[in-house]
């Protein structure tokens, strides 16, 4: 995961562990985010997986955008990922993005449609996941 500034491209990408999207009148924060996989890799399936316990924030306006960054100029839209009240509903849940074809290093770019943040603190446990048949 690295965050990016849409709104000041010349910023430096920071590294993180986990989700941190953020957007405001002034600023914003994106993330991309990248995984690797075998590549006898077939139907991929995007997701995120949050457990009864966990660190996660979202406003109720947590709709996020998510990119899939074929190649240089090849920008195919996923799906979103609604994170809208998500940290108040109790217990564990899943939820699927999207399906794509599966490539040995899959990026996706995600964005908050709205003025909001998110913010998950990712492990074995939480976060996303891109899931795959081999």
């Amino acid at each position: 995961m690295e965050i990016i500034f849409p709104l000041d491209p010349a910023a430096p990408a920071i590294s993180t562990p986990d989700l941190n999207l953020s957007r405001s009148a002034t600023t914003q924060w994106d993330q991309l985010m990248t995984f690797t996989l075998p590549t006898e890799a077939r139907q991929c399936t995007l997701g995120w997986t949050i457990p009864a316990r966990r660190n996660f924030t979202a406003g109720s306006n947590a709709l996020v955008r998510v990119l899939e960054l074929i190649a240089p100029g090849n920008i195919t839209r996923i799906g979103a990922a609604e994170f809208s009240f998500w940290p108040d509903t109790p217990g564990p849940h899943e939820a699927l993005v999207g399906t794509t074809d599966c490539k040995e290093t899959m990026q996706f770019h995600l964005t908050l449609e709205h003025r909001d943040a998110v913010f998950m603190a990712q492990n074995e446990e939480t976060g996303w996941w891109v899931r795959y048949t081999c």
